[in-house]
């Protein structure tokens, strides 16, 4: 159906810079595919810039290992797989004494250094410890290990896009544990992006990016993706025929283009009747309810053929704006396309 992504490693690169600008350590965080973009995409493009990539799940790290044999990478979730993780140098995240001790003795079994980044829970109440006695329990321990390298410790903020943003109190409360630490080679880091509208605390050496890398959130950065499909039928219906599941019924005579994209390309089902795409430089409205592989839109006043471009998403804030969601799921939705 001729549905892909367009990636600008212009405005990546573009959007890299500003962030960096703002705070010159960065881990870039891709994610459920690089926020639907392609990770591999987004880690080519700025390797040699970002200090690490960051991910969510072992899995994740494993595609991007064997793509990449020399890029630091952390999984932030709940890792799995710590054997797989220690014997291809990939960092991962702890918040407990017992995952620590799970892995040094696989660090032990595999002759090998475990990486590990413990995770602070400051108040997001997701993943985390929030025990300091645990805390400096999990310091002591990695101390005294031959096989465990204490390499980061991080929190993640929770509203820091809000005007009532309680950054400055989680800060104060990331203090509270990372006061302990005395070697001066451990990553303090926090994320996510919205961060860096605020001043980063001096104690902190590394910020976690993603939305604003992808083009989001802030004046000046520019979207990285956009979503194209191609018109593949035009049809001149009359007044009072249905368009679509759903009797949508047309009140006037119409030509009604089918763009073969639909909800199982990402394009959610809700912005049925309500979202406009841009073909040959009209912006024309969807019509009828979106079918899994396909949706109709009026281009009455539009001059349209079969094969023409269809720009389905160039910004996804307008298009969460409309099916009423947040850029992070609109992006996201269009994860499989390629």
């Amino acid at each position: 159906m001729n549905n892909k992504k367009v990636i600008s490693q212009e405005n990546l690169i573009h959007n890299f810079n500003v962030c960096q600008k703002a705070f010159s350590n960065l881990c870039v965080m891709v994610k459920a595919n690089g926020y639907g973009h392609g990770a591999k995409v987004i880690v080519r493009a700025l390797k040699s810039k970002a200090s690490f990539f960051g991910v969510a799940t072992a899995k994740e790290a494993i595609e991007l290992r064997k793509a990449f044999s020399d890029i630091n990478i952390l999984v932030v979730g709940k890792a799995t797989r710590f054997d797989f993780l220690i014997k291809n140098n990939i960092s991962f995240a702890v918040d407990s004494l017992n995952e620590i001790k799970i892995a040094e003795q696989i660090a032990i079994k595999h002759t090998n250094i475990a990486k590990i980044h413990i995770k602070i829970n400051t108040g997001m109440n997701r993943l985390g410890t929030k025990s300091l006695n645990e805390f400096l329990s999990m310091l002591n321990y990695c101390n005294t290990s031959k096989n465990i390298i204490l390499e980061g410790v991080f929190t993640h903020v929770f509203d820091a896009d809000c005007n009532t943003s309680h950054f400055y109190e989680q800060m104060q409360e990331f203090y509270c544990y990372v006061k302990h630490i005395n070697n001066p080679n451990v990553i303090i880091h926090i994320g996510g992006s919205f961060v860096l509208k605020h001043k980063v605390p001096s104690f902190v050496n590394m910020v976690r990016v993603g939305y604003f890398v992808y083009g989001y959130g802030k004046k000046g950065l520019k979207p990285v993706m956009t979503v194209c499909s191609r018109v593949i039928k035009v049809t001149n219906c009359k007044a009072g025929e249905f368009v679509g599941y759903g009797k949508t019924k047309l009140k006037h005579n119409s030509k009604i283009a089918v763009v073969g994209m639909g909800y199982a390309d990402g394009l959610m089902r809700r912005l049925s009747n309500e979202y406009f795409v841009n073909i040959n430089g009209r912006l024309c409205k969807i019509v009828g309810n979106i079918c899994m592989d396909m949706f109709m839109v009026d281009v009455s006043n539009a001059s349209v053929r079969v094969g023409d471009k269809v720009i389905v998403l160039d910004n996804a804030e307008q298009m969460a704006k409309t099916a009423n969601t947040s850029a992070y799921e609109i992006l996201t939705a269009f994860n499989l396309l390629r």
